[in-house]
């Protein structure tokens, strides 16, 4: 893997199985981050919001557009969340400091990403 950018997408609870409640405290978030940002009460920040994605197709773009709020003030809010908390430990091969998340497990394989702390790569299933 090269130097540059990594990107996970979670499409339809492929990386996190539904139950994990990562989304609902994302979203909390983001709610959160309109109401600081625009001084407002949680319900107006409510109908603020879906009125940017109405709009704009992401509350991000809205607030940007709008507010000329910073894209990366915006991201490190909205996504400072306690993952290891949160999502469950997967099969782990005993050599990383946390688990791996659920659904992989560390074995040799061409489909691998090593996380900080665990000497393995996470292997994900095909």
């Amino acid at each position: 893997m090269g130097n540059g950018p990594l990107f996970i997408f979670d499409l339809d609870n492929t990386l996190y199985p539904p139950e994990v409640t990562l989304w609902r405290i994302v979203d909390a978030r983001i709610e959160e981050y309109v109401r600081r940002k625009l001084g407002t009460d949680p319900e107006t920040a409510h109908r603020m919001r879906k009125a940017f994605l109405a709009e704009f197709g992401t509350t991000l773009r809205g607030l940007m557009h709008h507010h000329d709020v910073s894209p990366a003030d915006y991201l490190e809010f909205v996504h400072d969340v306690p993952i290891p908390e949160i999502v469950p430990r997967g099969r782990s091969c005993g050599r990383c400091s946390r688990g791996s998340p659920a659904g992989a497990s560390c074995s040799p394989t061409d489909r691998k990403r090593t996380p900080a702390g665990c000497s393995t790569p996470w292997v994900w299933p095909k």
